[in-house]
């Protein structure tokens, strides 16, 4: 499975995640050490948009201060990823290089970031709202090793990827992803 495909495959269980978080739970916290369930929805829909600014050679929207989860956030997410989704269909969006805030990046190389991004941010909200945490098995084989080949010199930060948290060897292979990414498993 290549990133575009990972990509569409996680935005179906994201979106199943976020169609289930009433709004009684936006206040919870989550594991993202500053955003309650409400900003990590912002961000959730705010990313691919980011994200597909980036890979068009624009520049991304500041999202700062606006509200994009409205009265319907599953509604607000597809739209949002399937802008995404058709930007990274066209192949000639992952030639070269883009320039997002932390660096020039190969674009097939920023495609794979979002995955990661998307699939730790999911995590975040099932684990933040009770739901099944549980990243499905292809997505994890395909993010885990990417995650620690790219991630390397990421600059890391509590909101996105934090410092990698330790686990046991006993620790099954989704606990050592999430953990990698600074998660709490």
């Amino acid at each position: 499975m290549e990133f575009p495909q990972a990509s569409a495959k996680t935005a179906d269980w994201t979106e199943s995640l976020i169609s289930s978080v009433s709004p009684e739970s936006y206040d919870s916290s989550t594991p993202c050490a500053e955003w309650n369930v409400r900003e990590l929805l912002n961000h959730m829909i705010g990313g691919p948009m980011f994200f597909a600014a980036v890979m068009r050679r624009e520049t991304p929207p500041d999202g700062e201060g606006i509200d994009l989860v409205g009265d319907d956030p599953t509604t607000a997410f597809r739209s949002a990823i399937d802008a995404y989704q058709a930007t990274i269909s066209d192949p000639a969006s992952l030639e070269g290089t883009v320039n997002p805030p932390f660096g020039e990046t190969p674009a097939g190389v920023f495609v794979g970031i979002a995955l990661i991004d998307q699939i730790a941010h999911s995590w975040d909200l099932a684990t933040a709202t009770g739901q099944d945490a549980t990243i499905p098995a292809d997505l994890l084989t395909i993010a885990d090793p990417f995650a620690r080949q790219a991630l390397g010199g990421f600059p890391r930060s509590p909101q996105l990827f934090a410092e990698e948290v330790a686990v046991g060897d006993d620790a099954s292979d989704q606990d050592k992803f999430i953990a990698f990414l600074g998660r709490q498993p």
